[in-house]
């Protein structure tokens, strides 16, 4: 493998290391705001949204795995992760909204550098921050920022900062809408009773029945919208994939102004920003021992089921839970084969 070559800081002499070598030393965010990533293993790279040819920008900090804890080390102190409010220690556990637990570091790695065919300029990441001091509680910060540009060189800018006591999500007071980007977990939404009735769709309707393929629904988390209301979300069926892909009609749960919950398809736009009010948009917050969905559009209407198992808007709040999907056979009717959304 070839060596590294960087400049020393402070001097005009060059060092040449091993990327091993380079990858164990702190680094100065001095001349290192574009590179290759696949010079250091453990480094944390950031895509560059200025162009797509596969560069990155380095975000000058480590991310170690230690026991299935994502840590940030060597963040240097003249860097974006340090201006980003990022510090040495602090435990990662989420990215734009979706807990990391179960993900492998290359995996983390590999989805903050990559371009995956869409553009999401701004990042949300949640970190756990312990203290000096081992009888106090950690304090969990949660920093959405992007990566802006000035005199091409590459800039931190924070838009909203919260300091919180746990783990759970806080809420962000935006105008409109924006994709909090990937990654895409897939979820099981239902009702707990003698029989668990999942949310489901069934030709144009929206139902609860058992569980089958079209159970599955993918979460987009979003950005905006009113913080008392909840966290925003939209479930599809449609997996995450290139915008250039004509989106697949009959897919993605909606409601209605005129309180009816209808299926519908989940365009480009809905992988962007500056999202006016939209169907698919829901606000999702804690009720009872579960979740409550609240449409955006029809406000103060919440997603409930009919008598006859159809989907419909109630006033009153219905429990769901809401799980990582674990789709399995055990899970499906016998007759049932599984297909691929």
């Amino acid at each position: 493998m070839e060596n590294v070559v960087r400049k020393r800081q402070g001097t005009s002499q060059e060092k040449t290391q091993s990327p091993d070598e380079a990858a164990r030393e702190p680094r100065s965010a001095q001349g290192t705001s574009q590179a290759d990533a696949s010079e250091f293993s453990d480094h944390v790279f950031l895509n560059n949204f200025k162009v797509v040819d596969g560069a990155v920008v380095d975000f000058h900090a480590d991310l170690n795995d230690k026991d299935g804890q994502y840590v940030f080390q060597n963040v240097a102190e003249d860097g974006l992760a340090y201006s980003a409010g990022f510090r040495t220690g602090d435990r990662l556990f989420q990215i734009n909204g979706t807990n990391i637990e179960g993900f492998g570091i290359e995996f983390i790695l590999d989805l903050l550098r990559t371009f995956h065919g869409y553009q999401v300029p701004q990042l949300l990441l949640a970190v756990e921050r312990k203290p000096e001091i081992v009888a106090e509680p950690s304090v969990f910060l949660w920093v959405i920022f992007k990566v802006i540009w000035q005199d091409d060189i590459p800039k931190i800018e924070v838009i909203q900062t919260h300091k919180t006591d746990s783990e759970e999500m806080p809420y962000f007071d935006l105008l409109t809408y924006s994709w909090a980007g990937p990654p895409v977990n897939a979820y099981d939404i239902y009702i707990d009773g003698t029989t668990q009735l999942y949310l489901s769709i069934k030709g144009d309707n929206i139902v609860f029945d058992t569980y089958n393929p079209k159970s599955m629904f993918r979460g987009y988390s979003y950005f905006g919208g009113q913080p008392k209301n909840g966290n925003v979300l939209a479930y599809s069926l449609q997996s995450l994939q290139p915008v250039n892909k004509t989106p697949r009609p009959g897919t993605t749960l909606a409601g209605t102004a005129d309180n009816t919950v209808s299926v519908t398809d989940f365009p480009e736009f809905m992988l962007g920003d500056e999202i006016t009010e939209d169907p698919r948009l829901w606000y999702q917050k804690h009720y009872k021992n579960g979740f409550s969905f609240e449409s955006t559009v029809a406000k103060g209407m919440y997603l409930a089921m009919a008598p006859n198992g159809v989907a419909m808007l109630s006033e009153n709040q219905t429990e769901l839970k809401v799980n990582r999907s674990t789709m399995t056979a055990s899970k499906l009717e016998p007759s049932c084969a599984m297909t691929k959304v």
